[in-house]
């Protein structure tokens, strides 16, 4: 009991440090009838490759924001006294099939920086719209994400109403299946008995959950961070999802996961620790790796995971392949001198970071912050 009323001190300690840093980084002049950003890819799902359009939404901001790594909340316009109206958020939406049709795609994927089922977030009259025009086209699929919390049977009646039989997949943010990780280190507003309860819910009505999992969640060693995301996939395969998605740690501004990192209590993901993850986790899992965390393109304020000059961007171009076709295959040949300077790495950073109990590095993290 104590030491949870010590956790529990720790996460609003936490949750004060992420609110107190955050900043929107978005023009409250820009045009809200524009989506942040319109992407195509291919996207593997039980093994079929979807032809997928997948559509960032200038949203209105996650009602929960207190993740200590995400930057999400700096990309909308948070607590603004402007924020996109239903009918900008419907026309981001159109303005994405402008060029080509819905009917030219399998799945069309909906981002938000946020969560879909929550009406202040995203309001029924543009859920119910999104339905529709999927419902009137050629797409099979429609992806949306949420915490696990947010979707209820009403929720997934509404869908059904409006969507008939087109499939839905909703993305859940577990991020990690270690309690005391998704909880303290991360400070996610997700339990696994809701995550369960929403994998369930979504089967039974004939719908399909994708997982975020993190790898290397703050204050988490590189080693440390191997083992969290083998044992969460193993977690997520034993409940039927079999390509959950990893999310390499981007450290993003104002965020207290950049300030972790400028502390030196916490160092940048290798590449390698995505391999290592893919061919423990084979045999029974498909995990996809979200490439945008690893294009500095797409984030050039952020740290992203790396090796050397020399092989990083054929490492990323490889997970890539892997992502489009499911097959280890794409990671053939890879080799280079670095990797004896990653294993080095694991070494020093077992000794420097992984000595002290997960609880006590968070406690001795805010406490040197207030000196």
């Amino acid at each position: 009991m104590k030491k949870s009323q010590e956790i529990r001190k720790l996460k609003a300690r936490l949750t004060k440090l992420a609110r107190s840093i955050r900043k929107s980084e978005i023009d409250s002049n820009i045009d809200f009838t524009k989506p942040e950003s319109v992407e195509e890819d291919i996207y593997l799902f039980n093994s079929k490759r979807l032809r997928r359009k997948r559509i960032a939404l200038f949203g209105r901001g996650c009602s929960v924001a207190t993740c200590t790594m995400c930057p999400l909340p700096h990309e909308v316009v948070y607590n603004s006294i402007k924020c996109p109206s239903e009918e900008e958020l419907i026309l981001q939406f159109q303005s994405a099939f402008i060029k080509k049709s819905p009917d030219r795609f399998d799945l069309i994927t909906i981002y938000t920086n946020g969560n879909f089922f929550v009406d202040k977030e995203i309001p029924p009259k543009v859920r119910q719209h999104i339905y529709s025009a999927v419902q009137k086209s050629e797409a099979k699929y429609l992806m949306v994400e949420s915490l696990p919390q947010f979707i209820t049977r009403n929720k997934l009646i509404e869908v059904k109403e409006h969507m008939g039989e087109k499939h839905l997949i909703v993305s859940i943010g577990l991020e990690s299946a270690n309690d005391l990780v998704r909880e303290l280190c991360i400070n996610k507003i997700c339990t696994k008995p809701s995550f369960e309860n929403a994998v369930n819910l979504l089967k039974v009505n004939g719908y399909s959950t994708n997982v975020f999992l993190m790898v290397k969640p703050p204050f988490l060693t590189e080693e440390e961070s191997i083992e969290d995301a083998i044992k969460s996939i193993e977690y997520c395969a034993k409940l039927g999802i079999l390509n959950p998605t990893l999310c390499p740690a981007r450290i993003a501004p104002n965020t207290v996961l950049d300030m972790l990192y400028h502390a030196k209590k916490y160092y940048p993901l290798w590449l390698w620790t995505l391999l290592d993850i893919i061919y423990n986790t084979r045999k029974y899992s498909t995990p996809r790796i979200a490439i945008s965390n690893l294009r500095y393109e797409k984030h050039p304020d952020s740290l992203l995971a790396s090796n050397c000059k020399i092989c990083t961007k054929t490492l990323i171009d490889s997970i890539d392949l892997y992502n489009s076709s499911g097959s280890i295959a794409a990671f053939e040949n890879i080799t280079c001198d670095c990797y004896a300077d990653y294993q080095k790495f694991l070494l020093r950073e077992r000794r420097s970071v992984g000595l002290l109990p997960l609880e006590n590095r968070v406690r001795q993290f805010l406490d040197e912050l207030e000196e």
